[in-house]
């Protein structure tokens, strides 16, 4: 399951992207699970890796290999919000609580 994020985005979109932080993963507006997100050098590349919060946001929208989630972060003040939106493997493109 993807949980890394593109360096190049956070530091261009996230003012605090350095120190790491808070998420909030949304897939409609009632539901969202917070994560953390820690900015690190994995394997010789500068990247964002989503940790904690990660797997019960996987084990909670019944996500498989092979399914796709698109995230738009969204403007909140003090607040990291991406809305996400699944695309399961069969092609349907859902986003829940729509």
């Amino acid at each position: 399951m993807f949980q890394n994020a593109p360096a190049k985005f956070f530091m261009k979109h996230i003012p605090s992207y350095r120190s790491g932080g808070d998420i909030d993963l949304y897939v409609s507006n009632e539901r969202f699970w917070l994560a953390r997100y820690k900015f690190g050098i994995y394997g010789r590349k500068t990247q964002v890796k989503i940790n904690s919060g990660w797997k019960l946001f996987v084990q909670d929208n019944n996500l498989k290999v092979g399914d796709a989630c698109v995230f738009e972060l969204t403007r909140k003040v003090g607040q990291v919000s991406f809305r996400v939106v699944i695309f399961r493997a069969n092609h349907d493109a859902i986003e829940l609580g729509r």
